[in-house]
């Protein structure tokens, strides 16, 4: 294939291919049927402003850590494990912000 170019209007269908497209967040997420169904399914909508780009991130975060790390305070097994870690006699697991863990996996 050879790309030719010839100046004047001749390349105005060149011209507008090879600017970039606005709303390229947009057409990103369209391609993903399964995130659109989940941004659908929270009531999200994404807003892109005309003219000008924006950066933006999104979390989501889950209430499950909470709820495991409520639960560990609450076990006395799990509270004899975490005394174990402390003191070192426990191999390959950790506690991080107060969440029992091993091999960097929820307990």
């Amino acid at each position: 294939m050879d790309i030719k170019y010839h100046p004047g209007k001749a390349n105005v269908v060149a011209d507008a291919l090879s600017r970039k497209p606005k709303g390229v967040v947009a057409s990103l997420l369209t391609g993903q049927p399964c995130l659109l169904k989940d941004l659908e399914k929270f009531q999200i909508k994404l807003i892109l402003p005309t003219q000008s780009a924006s950066l933006a991130a999104l979390g989501i975060t889950s209430a499950l850590v909470e709820k495991i790390k409520a639960s560990q305070g609450n076990d006395p097994e799990v509270a004899k494990l975490m005394q174990k870690v402390e003191k070192g006699t426990l191999p390959d697991s950790s506690i991080s912000e107060g969440i029992l863990k091993f091999r960097d996996h929820l307990v």
